[in-house]
């Protein structure tokens, strides 16, 4: 763990200490990499010219900066997802007292909810048509969903305003008092022998991931992301100077969250206190409720939603895409066509993380 005096020499030194990328990773700030996403690729790289036609991929911004980094105005012990925050820290679901086993189940329902709206989203279709690999979980956790990813950035300005600036009431402000941390993963192995490496996320057809530089990291319950050997940990004093710069670097934050839909369908979903007996029951059987004792443990569980969550099971709940939504989400999506299908630089390799990896 190291300690600096403010945001800037955190990140004089995140710049200074960055490996210099290999000729091929040097592309303009606005340039992408088509990373083939098939597993049946050997590991390394090959240029290609068949770009995305020729198989589904990722597009990875072409900003190389020695690894992937988190920010966090305030330093959480223990680090990790928003899905665990407040629970005991256990491995595993079981070992988690009634209360707070209701309370994660009911946040993977909701997650489980938001994906399937997603089914539906123009955004979905048109990544498809693109053969844009998107994971669906990793979309939902960038729209405040609870999921077991924590959010990671390529790029160490993104990292430095999410250290720097914290939302009240909707309005991003710069934060003046106090410490904050930005960790950075070095490797890009797995966090645990039975946990997958980082995930990268990209430019997609939705709004935010792209601007964010994402990438995401699982971590599983009981594991505290800041303590794995392959995380690195930097704490700074906040000060209004540093906070305020970088909120402005990135318009007060509006750059790094674009008006969208999704984010309005997410939090109706997060804010509802009815839930769909559809979810439940997919949920339940999915933590190993035996079909047998389905209905007996749903009645059960049910009770258990209200009175720990005040959560009600309903047949349906309406929540959906609108027209209104549907308009907003294919004017977006014809404006931002051409980066879809701008420059981009087709790789092949079957780790994209190897195209990141500080020891290039």
């Amino acid at each position: 763990m190291t300690k600096y005096k403010d945001i800037f020499e955190v990140v004089k030194y995140f710049r200074d200490t960055a490996p210099t990328p290999p000729p091929f990773l040097k592309g303009k700030p606005n340039d992408y990499y088509w990373v083939d996403a098939r597993d049946s690729l050997p590991e390394g790289l090959e240029w290609v010219n068949c770009g995305r036609d020729f198989s589904p991929g990722q597009l990875m911004p072409s900003i190389f900066s020695g690894g992937l980094y988190r920010g966090q105005t305030e330093i959480y012990s223990p680090c990790r997802p928003r899905i665990y925050r407040g629970f005991p820290l256990v491995q595993r679901p079981r070992e988690l007292s009634v209360k707070y086993r209701t309370r994660f189940l009911a946040s993977q329902i909701k997650t489980t909810w938001f994906v399937s709206l997603l089914r539906e989203h123009p955004a979905l279709r048109y990544a498809r048509k693109l053969k844009i690999q998107i994971n669906p979980n990793a979309i939902a956790q960038h729209y405040g969903i609870s999921t077991d990813y924590l959010d990671l950035t390529q790029s160490i300005d993104v990292a430095a305003f999410f250290a720097c600036c914290e939302q009240k009431d909707q309005i991003w402000e710069p934060k003046s008092e106090g410490q904050g941390v930005i960790y950075r993963l070095n490797s890009f192995v797995s966090l645990e022998r039975r946990r997958s490496i980082a995930e990268l996320v990209g430019l997609v057809t939705f709004p935010r991931p792209g601007e964010q530089k994402a990438w995401v990291v699982p971590v599983r319950m009981g594991f505290d992301f800041a303590n794995a050997p392959q995380v690195e940990t930097f704490i700074f004093n906040h000060t209004f100077e540093g906070s305020r710069h970088y909120l402005n670097m990135f318009n007060l934050g509006k750059s790094l969250f674009l008006e969208d839909p999704t984010a309005e369908l997410a939090k109706s979903v997060i804010n509802s206190s009815e839930i769909p007996e559809n979810f439940v029951t997919d949920v339940l059987l999915r933590f190993g409720c035996l079909p047998e004792k389905l209905k007996k443990t749903f009645k059960v569980f049910a009770k258990r939603l209200k009175y720990h969550c005040k959560l009600e099971v309903k047949k349906k709940v309406p929540i959906c895409f609108t027209k209104e939504h549907i308009r907003k989400i294919k004017l977006y999506l014809y404006r931002y066509k051409n980066d879809f299908m701008g420059i981009v630089h087709p790789v092949r390799t079957s780790n994209p993380q190897y195209l990141t990896n500080n020891r290039l």
